[in-house]
């Protein structure tokens, strides 16, 4: 019969680890009984990196992304009013198209 090195527990035949303290046992050791938390901590560990290669990729996927669309722009924003080349009504710097005639602001 054996008893757990750490709290004194009788333990049935062949147990890997104490059921009342989670101590692995002799026989536990000499099997290769990973301890739960140890395989929690190297599954936690695996699970970060995989988190940090997906940011990185994401990271990489954004500046692409980023660097396409400021070379799709190609007309500067106005700092003041857009006035209609057609018949001078004045529109706000964002317009592209006058909003009294329809004209194509330049």
């Amino acid at each position: 019969m054996e008893y757990c090195s750490r709290c004194g527990e009788k333990l049935p035949e062949g147990a890997y680890f104490c059921f009342k303290c989670g101590t692995r046992t002799t026989a536990g050791a000499a099997a290769g009984a990973t301890i739960p938390i140890e395989e929690l901590r190297y599954n936690l560990e695996k699970a970060a990196q995989e988190v940090q290669k997906a940011f990185s990729r994401a990271a990489k996927e954004m500046d692409e992304a980023l660097r396409k669309a400021r070379e799709g722009i190609k007309e500067p924003i106005r700092s003041g009013p857009a006035y209609c080349p057609q018949c001078g009504e004045r529109n706000s710097p964002s317009s592209r198209f006058c909003h009294k005639c329809g004209k194509k602001l330049d």
